[in-house]
């Protein structure tokens, strides 16, 4: 009977743990959402002025006919709204990804994805596949021409398959 109790208090104590650091994750996620949307707005305010500047100077540069330099402001402005905020994110590292992330979502294997570095390999259950970063995006090949992308965010992944099936996977460790 005491070992019962003890099992029983010992359970309950581990569940009442999980339950606050999950609370935790969910409010530093949220934290972390509302920092970078901050920080995001601030790039935008940024990039905004440099392409009034350039705008300006494009426009008294064609005034003046030089269509070269013109040009070369244009194709700047450009380049600057297509890559000035993802030059802002920091790149994503092996070791932002390795690691054990639980599945939620229907359709797959229940389970713990892990993912490891040495042979860049990834396994859930019985399946294998290999992985790599391509921009902030995680490449998963499955094999039999079965690929998920997921977009890698702090202590989560939001996977989108190429049949068109959508999970999700949550850092366990």
């Amino acid at each position: 009977m005491r070992y019962l109790l003890g099992t029983l208090l010992f359970t309950t104590t581990l569940f009442a743990a999980e339950s606050r650091f999950s609370e935790a994750e969910a409010k530093f996620n949220r934290e972390y959402d509302a920092a970078k949307a901050v920080f995001d707005r601030a790039v935008k305010v940024a990039q905004d002025k440099l392409i009034v500047a350039y705008n300006e100077e494009m426009k008294r540069l064609t005034v003046k006919g030089d269509l070269d330099g013109a040009v070369a402001l244009r194709d700047k402005i450009k380049n600057l709204e297509t890559e000035a905020v993802k030059k802002a994110e920091p790149k994503l590292k092996i070791e932002d990804v390795c690691g054990n992330w639980k599945y939620v979502g229907d359709g797959w294997p229940k389970g713990t994805v892990h993912i490891f570095n040495p042979n860049m390999t990834t396994k859930i259950q019985r399946f294998q596949g290999t992985w790599k970063i391509e921009d902030r995006k995680i490449i998963i090949d499955w094999g039999n021409d079965t690929i998920d992308t997921l977009t890698y965010s702090v202590n989560s992944m939001k996977a989108e398959c190429k049949n068109g099936g959508k999970y999700e996977l949550l850092r366990q460790d």
